[in-house]
């Protein structure tokens, strides 16, 4: 791949920044961005993985009674309460 020395007086536009400015600031201006945006892919990862935990931990701590505790409830009272008295 070979690059083409561009001349300083050509104005680049970086849409980022809103700045027009020339190719070598351009350049470097690009670069900068790529470093922040891998700096905050990292840390994405990070809050991906510590979500992925917490949803993990939460659901094995999650208590739900079986249904048997249910119908255990439900048939305490077998007899109306007209009957009892």
């Amino acid at each position: 791949m070979t690059t083409r020395h561009r001349e300083d007086g050509c104005k680049y536009y970086v849409p980022n920044k809103r700045l027009n400015t020339t190719f070598f600031n351009a350049v470097a201006v690009i670069n900068d961005l790529h470093r922040e945006v891998a700096v905050c892919e990292a840390q994405l990862r990070d809050l991906h993985s510590v979500m992925a935990t917490r949803r993990q931990d939460d659901s094995a701590y999650r208590e739900d009674p079986p249904l048997v505790q249910y119908s255990a409830h439900l048939s305490v009272r077998s007899q109306p309460a007209e009957q009892e008295q």
